[in-house]
């Protein structure tokens, strides 16, 4: 199966959400791209928090997402560097957040880069297909960034119930 074909089965493929630890999910996805990592020089840490990471959600979607966020941040960074990926957990709202010591980001270079542009192919693994990963997991995708200091994505997602 190609990488394009793989990409839109994953947004296309109606599956039923189950309960899935989000940590457990995100630890698969730092040990997938662990290798990756090693070959940029770049180490990947992990904090799954002490909480109940309970989500409602595709768990083949949720680790595509973060393996999109994870790639990305290995590529932004400079050689001996660090990726953060924390998983923590408020009143109704499991949070993934992905912190990388890239360039940073300007307002406009975020939007253009959450945009699909009408007729262009997604190339790799860009933002617009984790934005509509993270959409078909009715979550959303929070971008903070500063020029010059790195940028944070975050997906949040609704916390289990109970």
């Amino acid at each position: 199966m190609t990488a394009g074909r793989h990409m839109a089965s994953l947004l296309d493929g109606v599956r039923e959400p189950t309960r899935v630890s989000a940590g457990a999910v995100v630890a698969q996805a730092v040990l997938l791209i662990s290798a990756e990592a090693q070959a940029a020089d770049v180490r990947v840490g992990l904090d799954r928090g002490t909480g109940d990471d309970a989500v409602r959600a595709d768990p083949l979607r949720l680790r595509q997402a973060v393996l999109n966020l994870l790639t990305n941040a290995i590529h932004c960074g400079p050689p001996d560097s660090e990726v953060s990926v924390a998983v923590s957990r408020d009143a109704d709202t499991v949070t993934v957040a992905v912190r990388d010591q890239g360039p940073g980001l300007t307002a406009g270079q975020i939007a253009a880069l959450m945009r699909t542009r009408s007729g262009e192919r997604a190339h790799g693994l860009g933002l617009p297909i984790t934005c509509e990963l993270v959409a078909a997991l009715s979550g959303r995708l929070r971008v903070e960034s500063t020029p010059g200091r790195g940028s944070c994505f975050s997906i949040e997602l609704a916390a289990y119930p109970g």
